[in-house]
């Protein structure tokens, strides 16, 4: 919970024989802002928050004093003005290394930039499954390799073919999407589709940890389906729609901290999908 101190790691404050006085590390957990405390020596490892369980790096410690550095040469007048006679003679002048240091800090701003923008990928990947009868605008990087899974269906196994995608920002997934379709074992009519869907609805709704917050009929590319809302162990937000046609079911999920019907990125991606010529 935010604004209180949380171990972050178990025995803090223990010292080490009783020869080293108890120091800690205090800083805010990147995930829930909770104020976490760790001693001194987990400065720089891998610890949990002790609120919400999130892995990060705790800073290092601050140094008590400032380490001196050996001399290896004279500051005296006589050996700056060596030191400088003998840089001259090399060819690199002070504004030589002025622009020899500019430029390697430009390199490494520009390469900063790039890595940021990869790993804070914020655009959409248009993805047209083979065979799938859809496409889709999937947000992030979409994985090339689809997830098959068999599922039961009024005592029938049925293969689910996923396209999973994935948003990150500073390395975490921030927002994932899966969009799945799989043939039942006949055509509903077209009465017999909102209580299929329910039936579906009901297996996602009494998954381990998981809540159905809110139902709602709608419509995707003309087809009648059903928005479900899902809290996930009350961290996470996960919203389907399926939807029916012919006998193939289409399963479309986005997941995200906070989601909700209405937000903008789940309707940006349910309003992308569109039924295909194949």
């Amino acid at each position: 919970m935010t604004g209180t101190t949380t171990n972050a790691f178990p025995n803090v404050g223990e010292g080490r024989g009783g020869s080293r006085p108890n120091m800690s590390v205090i800083f805010v957990c990147k995930s829930c802002g909770a104020t976490l405390e760790v001693p001194d020596e987990l400065g720089g490892r891998p610890v949990a928050c002790g609120d919400c369980r999130t892995e990060q790096y705790a800073p290092g410690p601050t140094p008590v004093t400032v380490p001196a550095a050996r001399a290896i040469a004279s500051t005296s007048p006589d050996r700056l003005e060596e030191t400088e006679d003998l840089t001259r003679q090399r060819g690199v002048s002070p504004f030589g290394k002025v622009a020899f240091t500019l430029a390697v800090l430009g390199g490494l701003i520009a390469a900063g930039a790039v890595a940021f923008t990869v790993s804070n990928s914020g655009g959409w990947t248009h993805l047209l499954p083979p065979g799938a009868g859809f496409e889709i605008d999937m947000p992030g990087r979409v994985n090339p390799i689809p997830k098959v899974k068999t599922v039961s269906f009024l005592g029938r196994p049925l293969q689910v073919v996923s396209s999973v995608s994935e948003r990150k920002s500073f390395g975490r997934v921030v927002e994932s999407a899966e969009a799945s379709y799989c043939d039942m074992p006949f055509v509903p009519p077209g009465l017999g589709i909102p209580p299929i869907l329910d039936m579906f609805a009901n297996t996602i709704g009494r998954e381990p940890g998981r809540q159905v917050l809110e139902r709602r009929a709608a419509v995707l590319d003309g087809m009648r389906s059903l928005i479900v809302l899902v809290d996930v162990n009350r961290r996470d937000r996960i919203v389907y729609q399926l939807a029916i046609r012919g006998k193939r079911l289409f399963i479309l999920a986005i997941a995200g901290k906070g989601y909700s019907v209405d937000n903008a990125r789940v309707k940006k991606y349910f309003n992308s999908f569109h039924i295909s010529a194949d």
